[in-house]
């Protein structure tokens, strides 16, 4: 996921298509809740179908989601990071059991695709 959106620029609906029917290919099928301390832009993917739905509320579930925040950068063009949270469910049959665990991980530095000094045409979804 993190290798798509560094490829695409950024979480945009391009990389979001490729995303979201990599996961259903994969059947992936867990959801969880995304929990951030923080005020910064987020997102929660609810649908993997062709026109899925982008929202964010701390008690819902998601496929996964996906959170931007500034990174730092001496340029007049800012920088971005988007981290992603995914949740994995291994099954245990020694013990008859599913357990779900939430992994974390973030892109590289990327121009943002919504400053309007970098003059990109792909904006991301979080517009």
């Amino acid at each position: 996921i993190i290798s798509i959106m560094e490829k695409y620029g950024g979480f945009n609906s391009e990389s979001a298509t490729i995303i979201n029917n990599y996961l259903k290919a994969s059947g992936y099928t867990n959801k969880g809740k995304c929990r951030y301390d923080n005020d910064l832009e987020k997102i929660g993917v609810s649908s993997l179908d062709e026109t899925p739905a982008y929202s964010y509320s701390s008690n819902s579930r998601y496929y996964y989601c996906v959170r931007k925040e500034n990174a730092n950068s001496s340029s007049t063009i800012s920088d971005v990071v988007y981290e992603v949270t995914i949740f994995y469910k291994f099954n245990l049959p020694a013990i008859s059991e599913a357990a779900t665990f939430t992994v974390r991980g973030k892109t590289t530095d990327m121009v943002d695709p919504n400053d309007t000094n970098a003059n990109r045409a792909n904006k991301d979804l979080f517009n």
